[in-house]
């Protein structure tokens, strides 16, 4: 391996003073972002599973080893039109990482995680909603994860999961009352980052 130990590196004036790095080559640096992938999921969607069950991905390709990955999802969903003082209903969600198997967990835990896990309640505006005005509303949940490990070359499957609690309706993507009456969509980006 050759090095070259140098005190500045300056671009070409021709060149509008720019250092460029061509295709197919990486400059890896510690603490700079290699890469950012995403994914906008759109599809309307919906469960009863009391389990977790896999909604939408997104895949990396990381361009060196032992990359960290900080990701951000958003999910947009709703439940089955009951209020909170109804059946106290909530959607939980979790992101599964294929490189090691196991769950992403939050990069600073809240009132609302538990673990690897992530929620939304069913209601918002204090809790006083009525059932049918809880049936239009529609709800977001943002999760920021952190997770370190990779090898150059080999992709990594971020997965996004979700489940229900009391056998009741979660709806992804649209409010509960009609598909057409509201909706929104659910993301995930992540980006490399050199150790």
């Amino acid at each position: 391996m050759s090095r070259l130990t140098v005190d500045r590196l300056q671009g070409n004036a021709s060149t509008g003073n720019k250092i460029t790095v061509p295709a197919g080559h990486n400059l890896i640096a510690p603490g700079h972002v290699l890469q950012c992938v995403s994914n906008i999921y759109n599809t309307q969607t919906s469960t009863t599973a009391g389990t977790f069950t896999d909604i939408f991905s997104v895949t990396i390709t990381p361009k060196a080893n032992n990359s960290k990955f900080a990701i951000d999802v958003l999910m947009t969903f709703s439940d089955g039109g009951r209020g909170y003082t109804t059946n106290n209903t909530e959607v939980r969600f979790a992101l599964y990482n294929s490189y090691n198997n196991a769950y992403v967990n939050p990069a600073v835990p809240t009132n609302y995680t538990t673990g690897s896990e992530w929620w939304g309640w069913d209601a918002e505006g204090g809790y006083t909603l009525s059932d049918e005005a809880n049936a239009y509303l529609i709800k977001q949940a943002k999760f920021m994860g952190e997770t370190t490990g990779s090898v150059a070359g080999s992709p990594i499957t971020f997965t996004t999961r979700w489940k229900t609690g009391g056998g009741y309706t979660a709806f992804l993507n649209r409010v509960y009352q009609t598909a057409s009456a509201g909706a929104g969509i659910s993301a995930i980006r992540v980006w490399e980052i050199a150790q």
